[in-house]
């Protein structure tokens, strides 16, 4: 019977038992055994990195260092391979518990049939083990390396261990044993933890959250309960955020509204005009007739002049949803912050408004309508103004910053700020809180910002203030 071949490393501090051990070796009949002798858990460690090892008998006591202090250096290095100590009773029994032990052998009964059998079982043991630890680790990468936010919570819902996703989700400072109930802001939030309350409960829905800096999250929740021992049960939740989908989703209908609005206004100005011109042409040749009579004259003025009005409130009705066109070239965006600065200059003054800009010094160059972009920022000013007009101190800052790949403007105020209904509906054509307010302006801002490609984002709080933050991305 051909045998099958073996490397074994002795680490064995003591010359006379790795002699012993290495002659036993020698009479098995099942292996061609090669074995090679680390006296020291120094060369041990240096083995392991420059040698294929089979199998390892192990020494309880290397000098100044254990078998354990050697164990833990293999799995430092995440070394795997089949481990047999080698000790008398008392000391295998102080380390038979450790991770990465297959085996162990009483110094006082080694004999080539021990050690036989030894190596037979260390290797199936450690196969076994393999098998578990290589099952184990696939669904510890599942669980770490998964996009979604996954964590597992005790029965009082403190959180125990959280993946990468779930930190960067929910941005909390001290994440273990936070309750993670406390941080779901859903008025059903009653009804998501009414299932999991029983042993085999699970439960799937959609929640607002808010994270560790205060930003509202949609997401679905996935809860279900783990039931680690026979009275303790334990929960475990997925969470999938939604939010990026939710904002994309709500700006195609807003696109999709202002386009069928531009389409609908069109159709209504075209209507309404002709109709405009006949009444004004009309009045032109009345006034010739009939323009001796101060009462008809004074009459026919005032046709004339509200006609020219209507005739103006469609030329804005008109532009307001009209899909901005611009002429892009290459501008230094404070130009455009200046402009609009100076189309509000009367009404801050006015107001008496703390007017501070910051970094409006810099060149800042994008691709883009300087004109267009006036506009817009011309809107958000206007809106800051309005709403300073019941604030002590009023204050609005613009702020301007740039760097390599983006530019960001910031225009804030700390009048009364917006209701969360507000907020929601800002950009929404046709939109308004204000009375007799078409709500166009700020659909129409929203607009060219978009033909920008620059993105909108506004945190406001009641009685606090309003902050608008326009990024636009250089090179696009």
């Amino acid at each position: 019977m051909k045998k099958v071949k073996l490397s074994a490393l002795i680490i064995e501090e003591r010359e006379e038992d790795y002699l012993l051990l290495k002659n036993c070796m020698s009479a098995l009949t099942e292996w061609q055994v090669e074995t090679q002798w680390a006296k020291t858990y120094e060369e041990g460690v240096e083995h392991f990195k420059s040698l294929n090892i089979d199998v390892c008998f192990l020494d309880t006591h290397l000098g100044n260092e254990t078998g354990s202090d050697f164990l833990n250096e293999l799995s430092r290095l995440k070394e795997h391979i089949p481990i047999i100590l080698v000790g008398t009773k008392n000391q295998v029994d102080e380390l038979i518990e450790d991770d990465g032990v297959d085996d162990f052998v009483n110094r006082n009964t080694i004999s080539p049939a021990v050690i036989s059998k030894s190596i037979k079982f260390a290797t199936e043991t450690y196969k076994q083990q393999e098998l578990l630890r290589v099952e184990k680790e696939k669904y510890v990468n599942l669980f770490s390396n998964s996009h979604e936010a996954i964590f597992t919570a005790d029965k009082n819902f403190k959180v125990i261990r959280y993946n990468e996703s779930f930190k960067n989700l929910m941005q909390l400072e001290n994440i273990q044993s936070f309750d993670f109930r406390k941080m779901i802001i859903s008025d059903d939030i009653e009804m998501l933890f009414k299932s999991i309350s029983k042993k085999t409960g699970k439960n799937i829905q959609r929640a607002k959250i808010k994270n560790g800096v205060g930003k509202i999250l949609e997401v679905y929740i996935s809860i279900s309960t783990i039931l680690y021992s026979k009275d303790e049960a334990n929960f475990q939740g997925v969470i999938h955020d939604i939010t990026e989908l939710e904002i994309a989703e709500a700006e195609n209908i807003r696109t999709e509204k202002l386009e069928l609005m531009s389409r609908m206004a069109r159709i209504l100005g075209h209507e309404v005009r002709n109709p405009l011109s006949n009444i004004m042409l009309a009045t032109e040749e009345m006034k010739l007739e009939f323009g001796e009579s101060e009462d008809a004259k004074m009459l026919l003025n005032l046709v004339h002049r509200n006609t020219k009005r209507i005739s103006t409130l469609i030329d804005n009705f008109l532009k307001n949803t009209r899909n901005s066109k611009i002429a892009k070239q290459d501008i230094f965006i404070e130009n455009a912050l200046k402009n609009a600065i100076n189309n509000c200059k009367d009404r801050i003054t006015l107001k008496k408004i703390d007017f501070i800009n910051e970094g409006l010094a810099q060149e800042s160059k994008i691709y883009g309508d300087k004109e267009q972009l006036t506009i817009a920022f011309t809107n958000i000013i206007i809106n800051a103004i309005e709403a300073l007009d019941q604030t002590e101190n009023p204050k609005i800052i613009i702020a301007l910053n740039s760097t390599s790949t983006e530019v960001e403007v910031g225009i804030s105020d700390n009048g009364i700020g917006m209701s969360p209904e507000v907020q929601e509906n800002l950009f929404t054509p046709f939109y308004s809180s204000k009375q007799g307010g078409l709500g166009l302006g700020m659909a129409n801002t929203k607009n060219i910002f978009d033909v920008h490609k620059a993105k909108v984002s506004v945190d406001s709080t009641s009685n606090a203030g309003t902050r608008f933050k326009i990024v636009f991305k250089l090179n696009q």
